[in-house]
């Protein structure tokens, strides 16, 4: 069967708003960006494939020269614009744009420009056309016009740089997100309603939610933890060489840097301190700047409540796909090729657990409560000497609650008056959380 569709009744929703609202007034432009496989062009395709007006879906392929990519367009949509035989009237986007918008005069359409910003190197003045066509047309036209794009750096450039065409033409911008741990769950159990905790974390490690490579693992019948991990360090698996594509598009020349700098960061060295000596006289901090900064692939963390000191903050990476691929595919690119996965999936066997449990379900469980949207913060929490740390700390302002857990695999570890003696000590050194209730939990694989 068909991957079904998930989630995103929110997204769903403002899509339809937003046509909704070309139909009673004028044209809108919307920007939807997220990281490559996450379902952007999934979602626009559910909301209006079958819709009310003609939906028009155009993909810029920078394979293709622009003549290619209009006359590639005009096969596929001719027949539904009336303009068989016509085609030849077409060479570039600016022209083909311009016909689209002004046939919007009489019928109302959405037109998609997906991966909009290859555009910049296959026809660099299109966004200076378009931006020239959407002043003067758009008050007398009803064109949605939705443009996504998977590299965030060169779409924000192009839509939020103040000296761009674009800038202050968006009516709407949705940056879309991987699914919740809510939806996941879900989607594991309609693929395998007897799956265990295992599989569950499992499945997130290696997916963070993205949408495609759920639907991979899915569809292929790997729905139990041992399976998923034969499939992704297969020779032939797709996400051997993910990593690097997803990355490669953002860095380009200047990747051998930041994938080392991104692989230590994965092995466990998360002090800046730690990630700058390990290069020795090499100085990484540009590296680090973008990676937090530009890319925002890494982000820091500090402790709740504030850093204890500047160097008090640790950089993590962002994607929990990414960890995984750092952690134990790039690293092994050499066993993988050689065709040597038994001798890979001993390392990991061996080493998962540990990763799990430091890693995945710590993370797991923060964004879970993120989800709820009863907490401002959500973090971990260290003193000065970092000799006490609390796994997650979350503070509900709206309740006033404050909630400490430790993260444990086995349940039978945990130390409550550890814990109590540890959030004893933070609300000592933070007063507005004094009159505050207080929670104490564990939470273990038998919570997922």
């Amino acid at each position: 069967m068909s991957f079904p569709f998930y989630d995103r009744q929110e997204e769903s929703a403002w899509l339809e708003d937003s046509l909704e609202q070309v139909l009673n007034d004028c044209s809108r432009m919307l920007v939807i960006t997220g990281r490559r496989r996450i379902g952007k062009t999934s979602l626009v395709n559910h909301v209006f494939e079958n819709g009310r007006v003609p939906y028009l879906f155009l993909f810029v392929n920078k394979g293709l020269s622009a003549e290619g990519n209009v006359r590639a367009f005009l096969e596929e949509n001719a027949g539904m614009l009336g303009l068989k035989g016509l085609d030849a009237a077409f060479s570039t986007f600016a022209s083909l744009f311009k016909y689209l918008l002004g046939k919007t005069e009489t019928q109302p359409m959405v037109l998609m420009i997906d991966e909009f910003q290859n555009l910049e190197t296959l026809e660099p003045s299109f966004f200076g056309e378009l931006q020239k066509l959407w002043d003067r047309l758009r008050k007398k036209t009803k064109m949605l016009l939705i443009l996504t794009g998977s590299v965030a750096t060169a779409m924000r450039e192009i839509t939020e740089n103040v000296n761009a065409p674009l800038y202050g033409r968006k009516d709407g911008q949705l940056v879309l997100r991987p699914f919740s741990t809510t939806t996941v769950k879900t989607i594991l159990h309609d693929y395998n309603p007897d799956y265990r905790a295992e599989d569950l974390l499992t499945l997130h490690m290696i997916t963070g939610g993205v949408a495609k490579y759920i639907e991979m693992l899915m569809q292929s019948g790997k729905t139990d933890a041992d399976a998923m991990l034969r499939a992704v360090l297969a020779p032939a698996s797709f996400f051997i060489t993910e990593g690097e594509t997803l990355l490669h598009t953002e860095f380009k020349d200047d990747y051998a840097l930041y994938f080392e700098t991104l692989s230590k960061i994965a092995a466990g060295k998360t002090k800046r301190s730690e990630i700058l000596s390990s290069f020795g006289s090499q100085n990484v901090e540009s590296q680090l700047y973008k990676l937090e900064n530009h890319w925002r692939i890494i982000r820091r963390e500090e402790p709740v409540g504030g850093a204890v000191n500047n160097r008090g903050h640790r950089l993590v990476l962002t994607d929990p796909f990414l960890l995984f691929w750092f952690r134990y595919i790039n690293p092994h690119y050499a066993l993988i090729e050689q065709g040597n996965v038994r001798r890979l999936l001993e390392h990991v066997n061996a080493t998962l657990p540990d990763f799990m449990g430091r890693h995945v379900l710590e993370s797991y469980f923060k964004q879970q409560l993120w989800e709820t949207g009863d907490f401002s913060e959500v973090g971990s929490w260290w003193d000065r000497k970092g000799e006490n740390e609390i796994d997650i700390v979350a503070v509900n302002p709206f309740d006033k609650e404050i909630f400490f857990a430790e993260v444990k695999r086995n349940r039978n570890k945990y130390d409550e008056e550890k814990l109590r003696t540890r959030a004893d000590l933070f609300l000592s050194n933070h007063a507005e959380y004094r009159k505050f209730t207080t929670k104490l939990a564990c939470r273990s694989m038998e919570d997922l």
